[in-house]
């Protein structure tokens, strides 16, 4: 999914949790969720700067690939760290908002590819 949509919709929702929840989310916690949700894309140009070091970028295409930031085991390591930290738990909103738009996005064009780069262990086995 391309990089504005992540910025929209991670915007979208720290600012309804801005709302909904003023005691507990700052702007500063709104900028971290975006942040982050834009962020956790860096796996994207590490993977292209490993294998080949392509200088554009694509990261519209349907062709899913290792991006280490996009697995369940960063997600399980985010989810317990955010029990410890509250900047991490709003990293965490934005990391889970990013890769749950990007699963829609795979469910809506039926493309299931994606699924075997999932888990770092299911990868590095099948591999």
């Amino acid at each position: 999914m391309h990089i504005i949509y992540h910025l929209i919709i991670n915007f979208i929702i720290g600012i309804v949790l801005l709302y909904f929840f003023p005691n507990k989310f700052t702007w500063i916690a709104v900028m971290i969720i975006v942040l982050s949700g834009v962020l956790i894309d860096l796996d994207h140009v590490v993977y292209y700067t490993i294998n080949g070091g392509d200088s554009h970028l694509d990261f519209v295409n349907n062709n899913p690939h290792f991006y280490f930031f996009h697995t369940i085991e960063f997600i399980i390591l985010i989810i317990v760290l955010s029990f410890f930290s509250r900047n991490v738990f709003f990293i965490m909103i934005g990391s889970l908002s990013h890769l749950l738009a990007d699963i829609m996005r795979y469910i809506v064009e039926n493309n299931y590819a994606w699924l075997k780069y999932w888990s770092v262990i299911y990868y590095f086995l099948i591999k």
